[in-house]
């Protein structure tokens, strides 16, 4: 029906339906449309369409160039305009498909989606301009406006979200979900991208994770890193291999890389190129911007950490950030070993150095002095000048008092009244030398040591 509708349909030709001026016309010189089952209402739709079938095609110039492809829908002005050979294809609104050429089972739903795809296939635009200027990228998901808008030969791309991914061309393997999603990436690929405004700035930044809006945001060519949490690695520029997971994580973070921070704004503070960090609690880290590399932070506030570490050196602090030579420094408390010993101690070299037993009762010694006593009066032992008595026992004559303590033995500093007799022991430290005083038929052995 219409001025030349269907003029050149042979005899034997079925089921088709011509409305419009030259719809389905078949117009080259000698040729012929000897296709079945084809729909073509509007205004010289499926113009030069010989033996494809199965199309429908409504609208002005809707597959106009079509020629032997085949099982393709065109609804609107100008789609699917140049089509020749492509077939499996779905184009809903003005313009979609309108370049495609002989790309096979795409779908476009919207305004200009897809226009300017040529031979790219098994695409789905779903959005006004999604894909826009796709001319031979392949399996490409694009849902909202202007999603993968500038993709070119990108392939296996996921947009979904007003121009998530924008500006990708050649990009392939990337998933941006959420406003602005991707927005500058253009050959990045790989990267996953969830969230409002998530990796907007990435341009060539490769295998990157971002979860929650603003994350990674800045990050240009950054690689394979991972930021979960609004604004995780947000300042992140040019740093790889940086994991942040929570709020505000490795905020300040540009080009370092290697952190870990783990919890909300952990590791906020550390700035560029802070590198080679584990931040692990709320706000671990320092409290106002500062480069740290090879740092460990465990805490729950910014600041000092409970526990804090340096992986350059192997050394760790409790309750400080300076363990100096220290293997293991404790600030601010007492080590309380809950009964149990500590092994294997050096030999001391400084008076404030732990000592073993063994030391004390054998590289200590200096000499020892015995006396004997005969009078009731009580009887001095004393050490060398310069020596300090460290152990004092009781003599044979004693043995009487000796039955009534069992371990009859004191130690310096030590006051001790062991009977019920009178016996009375003090030992003491001078500069003349140590001495002990011992009442009651008695006799000492003093053991000395030199201080």
């Amino acid at each position: 029906m219409g001025y030349q509708a269907g003029k050149n349909i042979v005899a034997g030709a079925i089921y088709n339906t011509f409305v419009g001026y030259q719809a389905g016309m078949a117009s080259s010189t000698g040729s012929t449309n000897a296709a079945d089952f084809n729909t073509a209402i509007g205004y010289q739709a499926l113009y030069s369409n010989t033996i494809g079938g199965d199309n429908t095609a409504i609208g002005n110039l809707s597959l106009y160039s079509n020629t032997t492809g085949c099982e393709n829908t065109a609804l609107g002005e100008y789609t699917l305009r140049f089509n020749t050979t492509g077939g499996q294809n779905t184009a809903i609104g003005n313009y979609s498909l309108y370049s495609n050429t002989t790309g096979h089972y795409n779908t476009a739903v919207g305004y200009d989606s897809l226009g300017f795809n040529t031979t790219g296939t098994e695409n789905t635009g779903l959005g006004d301009q999604s894909l826009n200027k796709n001319t031979t990228g392949y399996t490409n998901t694009a849902v909202g406006v202007k999603a993968l808008y500038a993709n070119t030969e990108g392939y296996t791309n996921v947009a979904i979200g007003f121009r998530a991914l924008y500006s990708n061309t050649i990009g392939a393997e990337n998933i941006g979900i959420g406003l602005n999603a991707l927005y500058d990436n253009t050959e990045g690929e790989g990267n996953t991208a969830i969230g409002k405004n998530t990796l907007t700035d990435n341009i060539t930044g490769s295998y990157n994770e971002a979860i929650g809006g603003s994350a990674l945001q800045k990050n240009t060519t950054g690689t394979e890193n991972l930021a979960i949490g609004g604004a995780a690695l947000y300042l992140n520029t040019t740093g790889n291999y940086n994991s942040g997971i929570g709020k505000n994580t490795l905020y300040y973070n540009q080009a370092g890389s290697n952190n870990v921070a783990l919890g909300y704004g952990a590791g906020f503070y550390a700035i560029t190129p802070s590198t080679g960090n584990v931040f692990i609690g709320y706000d671990a880290g320092p409290s106002s911007t500062t480069l740290v590399n090879n740092r460990l932070y465990i805490h729950n506030a910014a600041g000092t950490p409970l526990i804090y570490g340096e992986f350059d050196t192997g050394r760790v602090g409790i309750g400080t950030t300076a363990p100096g030579t220290a293997k293991l420094k404790i600030s601010g408390g007492v080590l309380d070993m809950s009964t149990q010993k500590i092994t294997n101690l050096a030999t001391p070299t400084a008076s404030t150095d732990a000592a073993t037993m063994g030391y004390v009762d054998a590289a200590g010694v200096s000499g020892l002095t015995t006396v004997a006593v005969t009078t009731l009066d009580g009887v001095t032992c004393t050490c060398p000048a310069g020596a300090i008595i460290i152990r004092l026992a009781f003599g044979a004559a004693d043995t009487a008092l000796l039955a009534r303590e069992a371990s009859a033995k004191c130690y310096m500093g030590v006051a001790c009244d062991w009977n019920a007799t009178g016996m009375y022991l003090q030992l003491g430290n001078n500069s003349t030398g140590a001495h002990a005083y011992v009442g009651k038929y008695a006799s000492c052995i003093a053991l000395c040591a030199k201080q």
